[in-house]
């Protein structure tokens, strides 16, 4: 009985040794098999490997069927396998760097040119993220409050939600903005200002295509699947305390695109797409402003409602408004800094008249707060798009 146990034992030994994984010794049989169909259905156990175990393949690269070893490169090179871990490794690592370092930033360039000297899979798989037709979605933003004044970044953001990662070229788009001041009484018109950034520069014509497509890529961003990226950004200063309707605009491409280089035998072409997702945002600027001539505060009025009160510290004409606008405006803020509410102290058009001095105006908020309210923000557009008068804040809860 113990002679046969070892004896057993020996023969599942040079078994495993023969075949040390029984599923891919399958796998290569079905790949290698005459039937077409069996080959054919043999494909998605296949890629599914590739993207799970991608290691467990390498020894059907050196497969003694030839149709096997094609078949399993065909799927492993796309996706930047090695027959060398070690390369394998760096390869993937060399993906991740150029999504997480920004375009143009110090030493994106030597990323670029070791993923193209590691050649091979890493070539076949860059050209065909390269190819790659984004699909990509807006996604949605609150309306938030920032302070005017104050550097802000304004973005917008996409999702990539196709099954890859693509190139695209951040230069294309720009912040675009419209202002719209706090006091709507009704939809209406609104006044735009446009914020852009730079593109790239021009093709030098003492480059090689190589050295083309090597310096168009340092230029590009690279989006894996499923990320959420900034479509355009922009660093700005709101001067005006009023909402910011945000979106974008797209710039041209730089003339020199499209571009090609051959790469270890493989030919990378650079014609980065036209992304279509159009997200935008609104965004409130609000800061502490004292107009000239004005003071203000907010207070409670007799009646328990939040109201500005506001003195003339001399004599003003009338405030202009164009009827769509209240120059007496609120604006409700919650946690986190998300807008509740806005609007006008003054639903139905008013016959403003001109100020004396001394002369005390109380213009109440006669509504309730909307819920989840945190600040209070009461503020007098003296002029359109000029002075205005905003006191300090209240707490609201």
């Amino acid at each position: 009985m113990k002679r046969l146990s070892w004896v057993f034992v020996a023969a599942m030994a040079v078994a495993a040794a023969a075949d040390p994984d029984a599923e891919i010794g399958a796998l290569a049989e079905r790949l290698g098999s005459a039937d077409p169909d069996v080959r054919q259905k043999a494909l998605p156990d296949l890629e599914a490997l590739a993207d799970s175990s991608p290691e467990r393949l390498l020894r059907l690269l050196e497969h003694t069927d030839p149709e096997v070893a094609a078949a399993v490169r065909s799927i492993l090179e796309p996706r930047g396998i090695f027959p060398e871990p070690e390369k394998t490794q760096r390869c993937q690592s060399l993906f991740k760097l150029l999504s997480t370092t920004p375009p143009g930033a110090q030493g994106r360039r030597k990323l670029v040119e070791e993923l193209l000297e590691l050649g091979g899979p890493a070539v076949t798989r860059l050209a065909i993220e390269l190819a790659s037709e984004p699909n990509c979605q807006a996604m949605p933003a609150a309306t938030r409050v920032i302070a005017a004044g104050v550097k802000t970044k304004l973005a917008l953001q996409a999702r990539n939600a196709g099954g890859a990662a693509f190139w695209w070229s951040p230069a294309t788009r720009s912040i675009y903005a419209f202002e719209e001041p706090f006091g709507r009484r009704r939809a209406g018109g609104m006044g735009s200002s446009r914020f852009s950034c730079g593109t790239g520069g021009a093709r030098e014509s003492t480059e090689t295509p190589e050295e083309l497509v090597i310096r168009a890529l340092t230029t590009l961003a690279r989006v894996p699947a499923g990320a959420i990226f900034n479509i355009a950004e922009e660093d700005y200063v709101p001067a005006r305390r009023v909402f910011y309707h945000v979106t974008t605009s797209s710039n041209s491409s730089p003339s020199s695109l499209p571009l090609e280089g051959v790469f270890s035998g493989r030919r990378v072409r650079v014609d980065p797409p036209n992304l279509d997702a159009r997200p935008t945002a609104i965004v409130a600027a609000l800061s502490e402003s004292q107009a000239a001539g004005f003071k203000g505060r907010i207070i409670r009025n007799t009646a328990g409602r939040w109201a500005l009160e506001v003195t003339a510290l001399e004599e003003h004409a009338a405030p202009v408004s164009k009827g769509i606008y209240d120059p007496f405006w609120w604006v409700a803020e919650g946690e986190g800094g998300l807008v509740r509410g806005n609007g006008s102290l003054r639903e139905d058009e008013a016959a403003d008249e001109a100020w004396t001095k001394d002369e005390v105006r109380v213009i109440p908020l006669d509504k309730n707060l909307p819920e989840g309210t945190t600040r209070l923000w009461l503020g007098l557009d003296v002029t359109p798009g000029g002075a205005q008068l905003v006191p300090a804040p209240v707490d609201a809860r």
